[in-house]
Order: C-alpha cells, then structure tokens, then sequence
C-alpha cells in the first residue's frame, strides 16, 4: 500500500520540503533549540521534551533574550529554567505528593523531609551536568535547604533537613576543588575571614555566583529591620563586585516574598556595574 504523502511537503523527493508557517516553523526552532541546549539535563534523567511555551513576566521578546534578562548565555539560561522545570517534575512524581492530607503533624513533617531530599538529588544533579557548560572560570556555591541544619522554627520532631549539606561547589573540577578547599577554610578557621576569601577568589580570577541565603526572602524567618540590615552588610562587603554574580542560594522559595526579591534588584541597581579595582 502506498503510503500517503504528507499534504505540507512538495511532490518531488529530491526537493521535498515542508511549508511550514510561520508560527509553526519558530515553534518547531523554538524546541529543537531548547532540546540542544538541554540536553545534558534530559540526557541525564531520560526525558523527551515535547514542547516549549515561553511566557514574559517583563521585557520583551528578542532573538537571543540572554543580554535582556541575565548574565547567563543562551544555553546556560536554559539549562537553569530547565533545572527548575525537572526539579518541580521529580518532586511531584516521587515526592509523595498529595499523601500529607489530614496525616498527623509528625508523619506529615516526614513526608515533608521525603519531598525534601527527593527535590535536594534532582537539583544537585542538574546542577552538576548544567555546570559542566559553565565558562571556565564561573562555580555555583549553594546550601540545599541548609543540608543538616535544622531550619528556624524547627521543633525537635520534625529533625534535620536530609539534604546535602551547606558549602557545596558546582564548577569545573580543577576551578571546584580550589574553591573547596577556601569554603571549608572559611567555615572552620576564624583567622580566615570573608575579605581573605573573597580576594583569593579574586586574585584567582574565579566567578562566584550566589551569595543571598533564602532564608532573607521568608517574613517568618527574618524580619523587615533584619532584613535591610542583612541588605546593607550584605552589599557593603562586595566591595567593587566584581567576579561576583549576586544571587539567591540556592533558589527563591515558594513561600518567599516577592517584594523582597524586588528590594534586592532595587540594590543591586544602585549598587551599579562592577567597579574593577583602580577604576
């Protein structure tokens, strides 16, 4: 039998090609990009992307939006709303979603850390594959839900978070394992102080990327006065700011007040570009 023709294409095998419209055709673009560019990710935990629907919360569209919305380049800014996108999906699908209504509070608080640490591995494997196309001298430092410490307000039931503990590096391994070994210096030697830190990892020409804690964006966990005051000594230790991409560890909460986020662009702007030092 023969098979019918696609009514789209043209009737020579030499020239067949698909009239695509116009829509169709950036649709169709739309998704093969999206599926390159993320592929290490969809490789990673074996996923088909189907389609891609992209909507604008401010700005406007462009050709490549990456100069638009970030710092990042096409394929890392992809990576990252891919991560968030995957990270959302295993949690739903493994996290015991739906399984703490009407439970009591103690089983609820465990299907709670359940959800955690499911969310916890899918992140911090994203971000691992998502980093290794990170330019050479660019590291992601984050604290997933602040690994075993409990959070504030935590009653002794609920336990610690089982997650992966605080000062964990994505980079490069060569750029990974010398920003490791500062962080660990960091937490443990009092003579090694931030302002140390922060010029070896100038001096090194290394590009950190993070350093708001989650937590300021919680009203329950920091108040409004605490919160400004963590603003002012959090921007007066930037020092010029440069090799240094402000952001939030290790993601925005659901909860969070999105105010607050705001407040933090509305510094960050005028903070103003990278000062180089002797500029």
């Amino acid at each position: 039998m023969p098979r019918p023709r696609n009514s789209c294409c043209s009737a020579s095998p030499r020239t067949r090609r698909c009239a695509l419209d116009g829509p169709t055709r950036e649709r169709l673009n739309t998704i093969a990009q999206w599926a390159f560019d993320t592929r290490p990710i969809l490789g990673r935990f074996h996923l088909w992307l189907e389609d891609v629907e992209i909507e604008w919360t401010r700005g406007e569209p462009a050709a490549e939006f990456t100069t638009d919305m970030s710092f990042l380049s096409g394929q890392m800014e992809r990576l990252v709303v891919m991560m968030g996108g995957v990270t959302a999906l295993g949690t739903r699908l493994f996290g015991r979603y739906g399984e703490g209504e009407s439970r009591p509070k103690a089983e609820l608080n465990r299907i709670k850390k359940d959800a955690d640490a499911i969310s916890a591995y899918v992140m911090s494997e994203c971000l691992w594959y998502l980093t290794r196309h990170l330019p050479e001298n660019h590291a992601i430092m984050v604290g997933l839900g602040e690994g075993l410490m409990p959070k504030g307000g935590e009653t002794p039931e609920m336990g610690s978070n089982p997650q992966l503990g605080f000062g964990r590096v994505y980079a490069r391994p060569e750029v990974a394992i010398k920003l490791d070994q500062w962080v660990t210096r960091l937490l443990n030697d009092d003579r090694y102080g931030w302002d140390a830190f922060y010029d070896d990892v100038r001096t090194a020409g290394i590009t950190v990327w993070g350093g708001v804690a989650s937590v300021a964006l919680l009203p329950d966990s920091m108040d409004d006065a605490a919160f400004e005051a963590y603003l002012d000594e959090l921007f007066a230790e930037l020092g010029s700011g440069d090799h240094l991409i402000l952001g939030v560890s290790d993601n925005v909460p659901p909860d969070a007040d999105l105010e607050r986020l705001a407040r933090i662009g509305e510094r960050a702007a005028a903070f103003g570009p990278v000062r180089p030092p002797g500029a």
